[in-house]
C-alpha cells in the first residue's frame, strides 16, 4: 500500500495451529530483515523483472487496465509513474534492489494480528 506519509506492506500467512503463531511471526520478520543483508545480483532481478513486464505489457490492453487494476497507483504516483514503469523497470539495478532492501527493510516496524477460529 503506497501513501505519500507511509507504505505498509500486508502479509497473509495461514497455518492449521495456534501454537505457530509466534514462530511464523519471527520467520518473517527475520526473513525480512535477512534481505536487507542480502546481495541481490542480475539473475534476481531478472526473475522478478520480466515476469512483471509481461504481466504490465498484456494488461495494458485490457479495457479495466487505468481503472481498476491501476487506480490506486493514479491517485498516488501519477500517470507519468505509470506510463513509463515497463521501462523503468528494465532499467531497475542490482544496486537499487540492495539499496532499497537495506533502507526500507532493515528497520521493521510491524503489527501482527492472529485470527484463530473457535
Amino acid at each position: 500500500d503506497m501513501q505519500a506519509e507511509y507504505t505498509m506492506m500486508n502479509i497473509s500467512i495461514e497455518s492449521n495451529s495456534r501454537d505457530n503463531i509466534a514462530s511464523i511471526v519471527k520467520t518473517a520478520v527475520g526473513t525480512l530483515k535477512d534481505l536487507s543483508g542480502g546481495q541481490f545480483n542480475g539473475d534476481d532481478v531478472r526473475r522478478v523483472v520480466v515476469p512483471n513486464k509481461v504481466y504490465e505489457i498484456k494488461l495494458e490492453e485490457k479495457l479495466h487496465y487505468y481503472g481498476i487494476m491501476k487506480a490506486p497507483y493514479l491517485a498516488t504516483a501519477g500517470f507519468d509513474f505509470l506510463d513509463h514503469y515497463v521501462d523503468n523497470l528494465s532499467n531497475v539495478t542490482p544496486g537499487e534492489v540492495n539499496g532499497a532492501a537495506r533502507k526500507y527493510l532493515s528497520d521493521n516496524k510491524y503489527v501482527a494480528c492472529a485470527l484463530v477460529a473457535e
